[in-house]
């Protein structure tokens, strides 16, 4: 029942899955979430005192765990590094927004952390996933809202992209310079592989381009693959690009 409910779960029937939402729930902070009181079923986890302690160990994790990447990451070779892109100014800053299941510390999360060390990766994966939509959105709002400026670069990969454009909807002018890669650009039918995927608000979505209230960034560019198919088809992403007036 815990597991089952979690997500969208406000009182809880007994102690042990009251205990339960209050760990997961009081371990928000490792997505960039707020702890609210409020939804915490507990009087010993609304402790304020609980709440900063749980918040400085995700702090410790979180720092922990990009040190340990960090190492990996050193492994690359400075000329890997080299190619394409280069290191980054003090003032300068990359954030990483990987597709569905990604790992922003792995793959072009690792390389992008050789050009900028204090690269900020969103790893959209499982523990992501469970977040309601609206919640996954304030995470990219969060982002936006603290490090958007002319010095931000942000690529968002496939799914992530489709988050980060669905964040821009009726939004003010955005500073940042956007990469998106083979983005999911909403409704994706590919009939061969008998494949179907509908994305959160996917009308909503289309319909926020198709009246121009999506904000493009001071920077939009996208890059997709002929072999991508469905919703990041070179025809949608055509068509998307029109419709924002990519540079």
């Amino acid at each position: 029942m815990a597991c089952e409910q979690h997500t969208g779960g406000t009182h809880a029937p007994n102690e042990t899955v009251a205990t339960c939402w209050d760990a997961d729930r009081l371990d928000l902070p490792r997505v960039f979430i707020q702890v609210k009181p409020q939804l915490l079923c507990t009087k010993y986890a609304k402790d304020p005192v609980m709440i900063e302690t749980a918040n400085q160990r995700v702090q410790r994790w979180l720092s922990k765990r990009d040190n340990s990447h960090q190492n990996d990451s050193d492994n690359l070779s400075s000329k890997q590094a080299s190619r394409g892109l280069k290191k980054m100014t003090s003032d300068q800053r990359i954030i990483y927004i990987t597709g569905r299941g990604g790992d922003a510390n792995k793959g072009l999360g690792a390389y992008l952390k050789t050009i900028d060390s204090h690269r900020i990766g969103l790893s959209v994966n499982s523990i992501f996933l469970v977040l309601p939509f609206e919640q996954q959105l304030a995470v990219i709002h969060d982002l936006l809202g603290r490090f958007d400026g002319p010095n931000t670069s942000i690529i968002a990969n496939s799914y992530g992209a489709y988050l980060l454009t669905s964040a821009l909807i009726d939004k003010p002018a955005i500073a940042s310079q956007v990469l998106l890669l083979s983005p999911a650009l909403g409704l994706t039918i590919v009939e061969e592989e008998m494949f179907y995927s509908r994305p959160p608000n996917q009308r909503l979505w289309s319909e926020a381009l198709e009246q121009g209230r999506m904000t493009k960034p001071s920077y939009l560019a996208v890059c997709a693959g002929e072999l991508d198919a469905g919703s990041c088809s070179p025809i949608m992403v055509r068509k998307f690009s029109e419709l924002i007036n990519v540079d």
